[in-house]
């Protein structure tokens, strides 16, 4: 339980510097490393995570080439894929792109309702969807243990 709330704090922290600054800041993702590290080696899947964890970086390194995703998108989705269930990485992903789609249609609504105080040139803050939808796949992974 540490362990989730540990990640649903550092889940907000990132969400915060996401959207104000569209950074996300590297120590928060040492600890998300660390944090999903232990709960995957605690849970007894950690192994099996590391392969999946090499694919998504592999995978977001080229999405990041092509520029469709920042850096830290990047290592954010690496470290949180740690911490979910094989089982349930699949799932994550079709949650974090119906989150990301949400994301996207408030974004452009609200942008066409008042003047826009931020601009969607930049594409939007995907730590948000990030980090809630592997947040939920943790979630997940220790309710089904």
């Amino acid at each position: 339980m540490v362990y989730i709330l540990g990640l649903l704090f550092l889940s907000i922290m990132v969400s915060w510097t996401d959207i104000k600054y569209r950074k996300i800041p590297n120590p928060h993702v040492i600890f998300i490393l660390l944090l999903t590290s232990l709960l995957s080696i605690s849970l007894g899947y950690f192994t099996q995570t590391v392969g999946i964890a090499v694919l998504v970086l592999i995978a977001a390194m080229l999405l990041w080439r092509k520029g469709f995703i920042g850096g830290g998108d990047v290592k954010l989705l690496a470290v949180f894929s740690l911490g979910v269930n094989p089982q349930y990485q699949l799932l994550v992903l079709l949650l974090m792109t119906c989150f990301t789609f949400v994301q996207l249609v408030i974004a452009s609504i609200s942008c066409r309702a008042e003047r826009c105080r931020f601009s969607l040139d930049k594409g939007i803050p995907l730590g948000i969807p990030i980090s809630f939808s592997y947040w939920l796949g943790c979630v997940l992974s220790v309710l089904s243990a």
